[in-house]
């Protein structure tokens, strides 16, 4: 006989939703995408780049899950990290401008019309 344990976990996110999983990774996964969308939201308000300490300082949430965010946002392009992250020249963090779209079709039609 084969018995299985399952382990469930209830994680309170800061904006007082509460998020239940079968595994702890799947509320670290909750947490790390509500702290992204949190991270973007600051970032569009900033009209100058951000250190990390600053960021750390200022969004809410856990340290750890808030330096996993960042990096996944720069690794995806949506944040732009410049500074060496040496002393008198830390890294700074703003958003990517987006990029807009135009169809080629539509601009073909307007250089023809």
């Amino acid at each position: 006989m084969k018995t299985e344990i399952l382990m469930t976990t209830d994680v309170h996110l800061t904006d007082g939703f509460k998020a239940s999983g079968t595994s702890p990774p799947d509320a670290k996964h909750i947490m790390t995408a509500q702290l992204t969308d949190e991270l973007v939201k600051f970032l569009a308000g900033q009209s100058v780049p951000c250190s990390e300490k600053h960021l750390m300082r200022l969004v809410r949430g856990r340290r750890q899950i808030k330096v996993v965010a960042l990096r996944n946002l720069i690794k995806d392009g949506s944040v732009a990290r410049s500074g060496s992250g040496k002393r008198g020249d830390p890294f700074l963090y703003a958003l990517k401008p987006k990029q807009p779209t135009v169809s080629v079709t539509a601009v073909v039609e307007e250089i023809i019309l």
